[in-house]
């Protein structure tokens, strides 16, 4: 019994002293900043990219913990030219669930990180180039990678650490045209993070081009996330690559001057293989400008409440034409919609103009530009139906309506349509005159 005391007391000062070790003189006698160049070796190596470190200190936890914290990191091509810069940053390991053969990272912490992107004068961007190099270089085969691999004993967990970005930028630079556009945010976090089971994003932020202030933003997500699906290895897999970025967002939104207030807030959840959405996704203090003109009192309001949707919107077309949508639309078993819509004499040549400027914004091609359209929309109606039955009310006419393409040699004139809700009455159209 004595000896099983003295064993007893052994072992816990045993276990003390290397926790003691651990929380004081691990962290100070072992320094990391002698092992900077080897670092930055091997990521040139695997990556061609050069990696440069202020400092580097190692931290332990009480909760037994490793940290690594890093000052003034700088990441860039081998052109000298920087990809991304970071003030500063912390990620750990937990240790004890490696007694279970387990690998279950700490929290990340990034202070103040910068991430440089160049669109250049062939249009193409940097990082796309540098991606698709990087590739190559990867998916060559090497001797290792022809011998039969075999699936380490030790897993990592489904439970992803929290991200923590404070004071974050994005700078997007238009080499052709020298302008810059930048994203900046106080916060942008991840958290609650379960492979298969779900995650929360939040962030905020402004994005501006030279200066001048464009969106705001705030978005708060919580999301389920889907179940992981296991894939086996190809013996030949296919080689991976990145399509090419044919889309400047620099030139769309000076082109149309665009700009919003975003504010969101989402719970997305899934139930017997259904989607249901809670809470709400605002765009407001809409700009943009067509032909010339520039719109600023459109906006959009959209309310989850699981399977509905309310709707609340207001959408300028022209400086004195606009679009009213607002009502509900219910999914589900007992579907049913309730919609107002509202648009006072709108020229069909204005929204043939929100038409273009969409599939522009998007990178469609087209060539709505070579149609001409004259004529009038006028609504005013209420639809409210459980898809059943119908109840409805107002009206909804094109007058005066022509169509004519500059490439062929067919025009259509005189066009009226009247569609009449009350009662449920049908559509008259009428084709008054076709010519060439």
């Amino acid at each position: 019994m004595k000896a099983l005391k003295i064993f007893g007391i052994s072992l816990v000062s045993i276990l003390a002293v290397i926790y003691f070790a651990f929380l004081f003189i691990l962290p100070n006698a072992l320094d990391l900043n002698n092992y900077k160049s080897d670092i930055n070796k091997i990521v040139k190596e695997i990556s061609d990219l050069d990696l440069n470190i202020g400092n580097i200190k190692l931290k332990t936890t009480w909760n037994l913990q490793t940290k690594l914290a890093l000052n003034d990191i700088s990441i860039k091509y081998l052109n000298k030219k920087e990809l991304m810069s970071v003030k500063s940053g912390e990620a750990g390991i937990k240790l004890l669930p490696l007694l279970g053969l387990k690998i279950e990272l700490s929290p990340i912490k990034i202070n103040e990180p910068t991430i440089n992107i160049t669109i250049e004068k062939d249009g193409r961007y940097d990082v796309e180039k540098f991606a698709n190099n990087l590739l190559k270089k990867l998916q060559q085969p090497t001797s290792q990678q022809t011998q039969q691999t075999q699936s380490l004993p030790i897993k990592i967990s489904n439970n992803m650490p929290d991200v923590l970005l404070t004071n974050y930028a994005i700078n997007l630079v238009d080499e052709k045209t020298k302008d810059i556009m930048k994203i900046n945010g106080s916060e942008f976090k991840i958290s609650e993070f379960k492979l298969g089971d779900k995650i929360k994003v939040s962030t905020n932020g402004n994005l501006s081009i030279n200066g001048k202030s464009h969106v705001l933003y705030n978005a708060k997500i919580d999301s389920f996330m889907p179940t992981l699906v296991q894939t086996t290895t190809q013996a030949n897999p296919e080689p991976i690559s990145i399509p090419q970025i044919d889309f400047n967002p620099i030139k769309v939104v000076k082109n149309y001057n665009l700009g919003a207030n975003f504010d969101t807030d989402l719970k997305i959840t899934q139930k017997d293989k259904n989607i249901y959405l809670k809470g709400y996704l605002n765009a407001t203090d809409l700009n943009y400008k067509l032909q010339g003109k520039n719109l600023d009192k459109s906006f959009l309001k959209l309310l989850f409440e699981g399977e509905k949707i309310n709707i609340d919107s207001n959408l300028y077309v022209n400086e004195n034409e606009k679009f009213i949508l607002n009502g509900f639309y219910k999914t589900g078993k007992k579907q049913n919609i309730n919609l107002h819509v509202d648009s006072a004499k709108i020229n069909l040549s204005s929204i043939k103009n929100v038409l273009i400027a969409l599939l522009d914004i998007v990178n469609i091609k087209n060539d709505i530009a070579q149609i001409k359209v004259n004529g009038t929309l006028d609504s005013n109606f209420n639809i409210k139906s459980d898809f059943k039955k119908i109840e409805s009310d107002g009206y909804l006419k094109i007058e005066n309506a022509s169509i004519s393409h500059s490439m062929l040699p067919l025009t259509i004139n005189s066009i009226k349509s009247y569609l009449d809700f009350s009662n449920n009455k049908n559509t008259s159209i009428y084709f008054l005159d076709v010519g060439q």
